[in-house]
């Protein structure tokens, strides 16, 4: 189950990178909200998701 954790955090990073893109594309003031919102999901995936598996492998 751990194994699969980072991968499924990734894929759903993935996921909102596209539909941040696509909204990028129709509304081109959202840009900076959107960009904000991939640094914290970014933060999320790399640091507290890899911390807390480390923590759980253990």
């Amino acid at each position: 189950m751990l194994k699969s954790i980072g991968p499924a955090a990734e894929a759903l990073y993935v996921l909102a990178e596209r539909e941040n893109a696509t909204m990028a594309a129709r509304d081109p003031e959202a840009r900076a909200g959107l960009a904000g919102e991939l640094a914290c999901l970014r933060v999320i995936r790399f640091t507290v998701i890899a911390d807390m598996v480390k923590m759980m492998s253990r």
